[in-house]
């Protein structure tokens, strides 16, 4: 069976070369390619196969599935979508997601109350509701053109990962106009989820389907940031830690509590969250903040989660579900709804 990764760079990288040795050990015919490399018209793809420990350019047929990145063509990705299975599809902005979880119930005990930002009257008044508020734009940014607000005196004092300064009302009202009305935002309250040296976490369940179709933990891991900023966004800096000791440190003989609730969450989240879609997911990234009873609030729900520290772990399951999709949808053609890849 033909299963390939398509991806808008050119070089498959560690993770190409990983996902291909465990397909074959699953007796898969594994190939990368991106965009460029396809031509509908013939159907054929000038794909790269691992073969004697180097990546070898070959034409070949569509394959039975495809892990994918969503590209911003989106006729492409249509066309794409007709040919083979697609693993990776979009769950929208962060509002879209946020909205789908509250109007659909059963999710209370790890939802963050928010609203759509609309004015600045409407941060003043969730403020007085809910004390220091974060600001997030809808669509995510990696942590970055994220805020947190809070009364001070006769103004409001507005923090960033770097900064924080003092506006009056009149100035905050302009801050609205030029900088969060343009990228439109949501406000929450503000999780204070950091660790005893007071750098902001958070904990990434890197979840993923395998051999049959079933939901498993590639990695969860406590993400910290630099300094005293408000995310924990690696990609600006930062780093990971290893669950059971991190939780030792903050929550000392708790620790094993907070880990169990952990896992329980992860045992229901991914299938639950799937479920308010019409189609399916192969993996999703879900980062919880910690607060300081242990108690988890949900930041953020991604798919095509990042596999810097965990490459192997994620390789496995990918190859898993490549052959389970390669099976149920290529060969025994079952029924799926298509997606569209509309991005936003």
């Amino acid at each position: 069976m033909k299963v390939a990764m398509m991806r808008t760079y050119k070089s498959p990288g560690r993770l190409g070369r990983i996902t291909s040795l465990v397909c074959n050990h699953y007796g898969l015919d594994f190939f990368f390619f991106n965009p460029e490399d396809v031509n509908f018209k013939t159907k054929t793809i000038n794909g790269l196969f691992y073969i004697n420990g180097r990546w070898r350019r070959q034409e070949t047929g569509f394959p039975l599935a495809v892990d994918n990145e969503v590209t911003h063509d989106q006729a492409f990705m249509q066309a794409l979508d007709k040919e083979c299975y697609l693993t990776c599809h979009l769950i929208g902005s962060k509002h879209e997601v946020f909205e789908r979880l509250r109007k659909a119930g059963g999710f209370e005990e790890v939802l963050i109350p928010y609203i759509s930002v609309k004015s600045a009257k409407s941060i003043y008044d969730f403020m007085e509701e809910h004390g220091h508020t974060l600001l997030k734009p809808i669509v995510s940014n990696q942590g970055r053109n994220i805020y947190t607000v809070e009364f001070e005196k006769k103004g409001i004092m507005v923090h960033t990962d770097t900064t924080s300064e003092f506006m009056t009302k009149t100035e905050f009202n302009d801050f609205y106009k030029k900088i969060l009305k343009p990228r439109v935002y949501i406000a929450q309250p503000f999780i204070q989820s950091k660790n005893s040296q007071g750098n902001p976490i958070d904990v990434r369940m890197h979840v993923r389907k395998n051999i049959n179709g079933d939901w498993r933990n590639a990695a969860i891991y406590p993400r910290i940031g630099i300094g005293k900023g408000i995310t924990s966004n690696i990609s600006q800096g930062g780093g990971v830690s290893p669950l059971n000791s991190f939780l030792a440190a903050k929550y000392g003989d708790k620790w094993e509590e907070v880990r169990d609730r952990l896992f329980e969450v992860s045992s229901w989240f991914p299938k639950k969250f799937e479920e308010l879609y019409d189609y399916d997911f192969d993996a999703f990234g879900i980062d919880f903040g910690l607060d300081e009873n242990g108690k988890l609030w949900l930041f953020e729900v991604n798919t095509s989660p990042g596999v810097k520290y965990f490459v192997a772990e994620d390789a496995e399951l990918r190859a898993q579900y490549l052959k389970h999709c390669a099976e149920k949808y290529g060969v025994n053609k079952e029924p799926y709804v298509k997606a569209e890849f509309k991005l936003h």
